[in-house]
């Protein structure tokens, strides 16, 4: 588990804040912190780009988000 330093004597857990909207997506939150992991799942009629999960970062930031396209 990662931590960020806050002054002389205060850790804190490093959070990403909510994960990222994808349009046409539903998802799965695990938590918000380094390390935990949020699944995406298409709509009906819409498919996936990309990984279907972001995961947070060391540095308080998710990775990229997939997208949901229409199915031609």
């Amino acid at each position: 588990m990662f931590y960020e330093f806050k002054g002389c004597c205060q850790l804190s857990e490093i959070s990403c804040g909510l994960p990222p909207d994808v349009l046409h997506a539903g998802s799965n939150v695990s938590g918000l912190t380094h390390g935990d992991t949020v699944v995406y799942q298409c709509e009906d009629g819409y498919e996936l780009t990309g990984d279907n999960s972001v995961t947070c970062g060391v540095h308080g930031h998710w990775s990229l988000p997939p997208e949901c396209v229409g199915k031609s």
